[in-house]
């Protein structure tokens, strides 16, 4: 996944980051669901993280269990501090590379807690909804970034 955004502390916000993770998650078990109708034996597995720079990254991999040379496709969610509010956005994209294959655009909202909630179930909705994108890109079974290469 791509990191979210720049090095710089956030401020603190009285918003339940858990909460925000689990709905998000909830919705991506729409997500998960649909991949699974198409490829019953991808492995789908969900996380979280925060850091320095942003509050919460929450994210939803899709992986085949059988193959560890095609790269995990992975839908995220990160919000963080904007110039006027959070910024808000999501993504589909490979887990090592990067590789965009869906994108929610960025969105400035206002630091509230319903603010933040009802954008964070808005982007995991729209990203519930690419399943084809999904099935698509692990049907590519692209390869893993040349790093992982440990051939002479």
């Amino acid at each position: 996944m791509t990191s979210p955004h720049p090095a710089e502390t956030p401020p603190r916000l009285a918003i339940d980051w858990e909460n925000v993770h689990e709905q998000v998650q909830t919705l991506w078990g729409l997500l998960a669901d649909g991949v699974h109708r198409y490829l019953p034996a991808i492995r789908s597995k969900q996380g979280q993280t925060t850091g320095r720079a942003w509050w919460l990254y929450t994210y939803r991999d899709f992986s085949w269990p059988d193959d560890e040379d095609a790269e995990a496709v992975g839908a995220g969610f990160a919000p963080a501090a904007g110039a006027t509010g959070v910024e808000v956005k999501g993504e589909i994209c490979g887990e090592e590379t990067g590789h965009l294959y869906f994108e929610v655009e960025a969105a400035v909202i206002p630091a509230t807690p319903a603010d933040v909630s009802a954008a964070a179930q808005h982007v995991a909705l729209l990203l519930s909804r690419q399943v084809e994108i999904v099935v698509g890109a692990l049907n590519e079974r692209q390869p893993p970034p040349k790093y992982r290469d440990r051939s002479p």
